[in-house]
């Protein structure tokens, strides 16, 4: 999974983060607190945070690390540039994402509110890389996770979903969507947040 140098640099943190095998395991002991698989503009951090209501000062990548769904296709409704996924019959066919881990039922349910309509919440099993703690040593792991799929008005196969295109190549490209008015609007929005936020942090203390 690759990025542009120009990437935002959370984004490049959280593709590049490994967990340990310690941490994904208290990730997941966590009460309601299932991982939830993104593979759109929600794996970039600010736009995640901008959307659950997270303070732009939190360092969400740290609870974020790639992901690959197995047995999916990445695609495009419309002329829109927001990508979905839909299940496919050969299990090589894969999405690549991020797995991001500790958001509670409120900063789930503002996603599913965002995604819901043509998409429907699936229960996925996902593959991450992790690193073990104690030898530092590195293997693979399938975690169970929400993702949003399409909702299919026809069969399991791509060519019967109307209106979709299938996207070349399993990871969503970010950088159309970087240069939007849309994303440039919701850093901005998540900057003034943060700077208001501060600013009354110095009042209350004054």
């Amino acid at each position: 999974m690759a990025f542009s140098p120009n990437s935002p640099r959370d984004f490049k943190q959280a593709l590049a983060n490994t967990l340990t095998d310690q941490e994904v395991d208290t990730f997941l002991r966590q009460p309601d607190s299932s991982p939830s698989f993104a593979y759109g503009a929600l794996m970039l951090p600010t736009i995640l945070k901008y959307h659950t209501d997270i303070d732009q000062k939190v360092r969400i990548q740290k609870s974020m690390t790639k992901a690959t769904l197995h047995g999916y296709q990445l695609c495009q409704y419309a002329d829109q540039g927001m990508p979905v996924i839909v299940q496919s019959d050969n299990r090589d066919h894969k999405v690549e994402g991020i797995l991001v881990f500790g958001l509670n039922r409120e900063q789930r349910n503002a996603i599913h509110e965002l995604e819901s309509g043509l998409q429907k919440l699936a229960s996925v099993q996902v593959q991450i890389c992790q690193r073990r703690l104690k030898d530092n040593k590195h293997s693979m792991r399938m975690i169970d996770a929400g993702a949003f799929e399409w909702n299919p008005a026809g069969d399991s196969t791509t060519g019967n979903h109307f209106g979709l295109k299938l996207i070349r190549g399993s990871m969503w490209d970010v950088e159309p969507f970087l240069q939007s008015p849309l994303c440039r609007h919701m850093v901005q929005s998540q900057d003034r947040r943060s700077r208001e936020a501060a600013l009354e942090d110095q009042e209350r203390y004054l």
